[in-house]
Parts: structure tokens; C-alpha cells; sequence
């Protein structure tokens, strides 16, 4: 009776699970994870967490644009502040323009094209990377670029390199336009969302636009951009004016809350016994702490690593690593 009891509960889980799935059978691919699984000589599962982002800003290179474009430039080292707060975090940064109507729609822009953290004064590169000109089409878009950025043959082409499947996605428009290209806001999530194998949590979206309801800066046409705030929504982004007095802050703010959604959560393998956990960064202990340590989240089964947290000073290519017994969930047998 038990066995047909547990294989009825099977079946309507399975069926529960059919009815949620979209109708394709991509989506039986394993959705990427950030860390690596290893046994340790006693038995214990060893985590490496890798966090990887790619972060691809979109950027109005129209003539309205060269105050917004130089007001991001300067205050850009606010944003990658909030990366540096982890030495784990393995991010590509690319930007590309809202000029769309040409062949060269969604190519990267700059030198280099791609920067990461290992680019040599790369917060230089990527503040002359921003400022992306004011000659573009004022026919502007913020989505048919991020289409063309993420599609072939820019992938293996011009953008070779800065697009990573098992990465999170990070998109960061910027415009005082509306989108012109005519897609709707369901058009880029679906696309996006098929590019992610559907999993929602591996793309992050901000607007540093002009928003419905602004009164104090100069929006391009006299239009709001209500697909651009629409795609927002539908994605759970974040969004403030571009001509907010606090423009740095937010700037910072963003990029705290990326590394946030990025870095700052290891997914377990199995329930661990939680007695037994152990974080480690080289030679660093990472202590049980809310703030400045990890926490467990058993509904989540991973850890948080506080905002407080600093890690120490180590060799390139030192990894982060947790290691934890797992939990029995039936008692050995005799």
C-alpha cells in the first residue's frame, strides 16, 4: 500500500512538473551551476563556486546623448566598486550602441571589446568604452541590439568571447529614447529566456532611462518608454532616471545588487549537515555569520554570503571552497 501510495505521489509530481515545463525539449538541458562538485578523500562533497556574469551595456549614441554618456563615464568606477567587493566574481563587461538599422547592430564597441578583471587598467578602458559617441541613428533601440549582440553570427564573430552559457546575463540600457525597433517586450524575453534555457534567475535587467511620469528631464521625441519599462517589469529589473541627482549612488546600488543576485549565493549539492559545513577562501576561514561570514538558507539548501564579508588578499586562480557531510535521508541499513 505504501508503494502505490509514494508511486501515485510520483506521478502526480510528475504531472505537475509536465504542465509547468514550456513544450520544447530544451528544456531538459541541466541549468548551468556555479559550482564544481568533488569528493574529498572521507567522503565529504567539496563545492568550488565560480560565479560568472556577463554584463552587456546598451548605450544611446544619439545626439541628445553626450551629457548622459559623460555623466556614466565619470561615475562608472561606482558601478565596478560593487564588483570588486568579491575577488571571485569572473565577470565580461562589452558595450554596443541603440543604433540598430545597419549590419553592424549589436557589435561590441571599444578596446578591448571584452573587459574582465584581469584587463589591464580596465576601468580606464571601459570609461572610454561608455563614451560611444553621439553620431549613432536617432532611430534608437535598446532591443533589437541586444538581440543582434547575443545571435549569430555576432557570437562566434565580432563578439567572440564575451558571451558564456553557464554565465548569468546582466543587461544595462541606457537612453533617453523609446524603442523604435517595434519588437515588444515579450519578443527579447522569450528570446532571452531561450537563450537561458529558461531559467529566469540567470538574467538580471536595468534602466537608466527616462520613466513615464519624469518631469525633470529631457526625454528624446516626448515619449515614454513603455515597452522599455514593460520588459523591466516582466524581467523584475531595476530602473532610475538619468538624470537623478543621486546618479552615482544608483550606480552603485545596481552594482551591488548584481553582485548580490551573482556572487553572493552557493548552491549545494545535497542537504548538508549543517555542523559541518566549512567555507574557505586559500588560506581564509570564512566563519558562521550573517554579515561577515555565510549563513545556510535551508529553504534555498545553499549559502549566503554576507555583505560584510572580506576576503583576504590571495593568489590568482584561488577559489572559494565548501566543503559539508551530507545528510542521510534514510538510515543506513544493516
Amino acid at each position: 500500500m505504501r508503494l502505490i501510495s509514494r508511486s501515485i505521489g510520483v506521478l502526480c509530481g510528475l504531472l505537475l512538473v509536465a504542465a509547468c515545463t514550456p513544450p520544447t525539449s530544451k528544456f531538459l538541458i541541466p541549468r548551468p551551476d556555479p559550482t564544481q562538485k568533488v569528493k574529498d578523500s572521507h567522503g565529504d562533497i567539496k563545492l568550488i563556486f565560480k560565479p560568472t556574469v556577463d554584463i552587456l551595456f546598451v548605450i544611446d549614441d544619439s545626439g541628445s546623448m553626450g551629457s548622459h554618456q559623460l555623466n556614466l563615464s565619470a561615475n562608472i568606477d561606482l558601478f565596478t566598486n560593487g564588483l570588486g567587493k568579491t575577488q571571485i566574481l569572473d565577470y565580461h563587461i562589452g558595450v554596443t550602441t541603440t543604433d540598430f538599422r545597419g549590419r553592424l547592430s549589436g557589435n561590441l564597441k571599444g578596446n578591448p571589446l571584452v573587459i574582465d578583471k584581469n584587463t589591464p587598467d580596465g576601468l580606464i578602458r571601459l570609461r572610454s568604452n561608455l563614451l560611444v559617441g553621439t553620431s549613432g541613428d536617432g532611430t534608437e533601440s535598446v532591443f533589437k541590439p541586444t538581440i543582434d549582440a547575443l545571435s549569430e553570427p555576432n557570437l562566434s564573430g565580432a563578439n567572440k568571447g564575451f558571451y558564456r552559457q553557464d554565465a548569468y546575463l546582466a543587461l544595462v540600457y541606457v537612453t533617453d529614447a523609446h524603442d523604435q525597433s517595434n519588437m515588444q517586450a515579450s519578443d527579447v524575453y522569450n528570446f532571452l529566456m531561450n537563450l537561458k534555457e529558461w531559467d529566469r534567475e540567470r538574467i538580471i535587467t536595468y534602466g537608466v532611462i527616462v520613466p513615464s511620469g519624469e518631469d525633470n528631464c529631457d526625454r528624446d521625441e516626448d515619449r515614454t518608454p513603455i515597452t522599455t519599462e514593460e520588459f523591466l517589469h516582466i524581467t523584475k529589473g531595476i530602473s532610475f532616471s538619468l538624470c537623478d541627482p543621486d546618479f552615482g549612488k544608483r550606480l552603485a546600488e545596481i552594482g551591488d545588487d548584481l553582485v548580490q543576485k551573482v556572487g553572493m549565493f552557493i548552491p549545494l549539492k545535497q542537504i548538508p549537515v549543517v555542523s559541518t559545513i566549512q567555507v574557505k577562501y586559500g588560506t581564509q576561514i570564512i566563519d558562521e555569520d550573517v554579515k561577515a561570514g555565510w549563513s545556510y538558507d535551508p529553504g534555498r539548501v545553499g549559502i549566503y554570503l554576507g555583505q560584510e564579508l572580506d576576503l583576504q588578499p590571495q593568489p590568482p586562480g584561488t577559489e572559494l571552497e565548501v566543503t559539508f557531510v551530507p545528510a542521510l535521508l534514510e538510515p543506513p541499513k544493516d
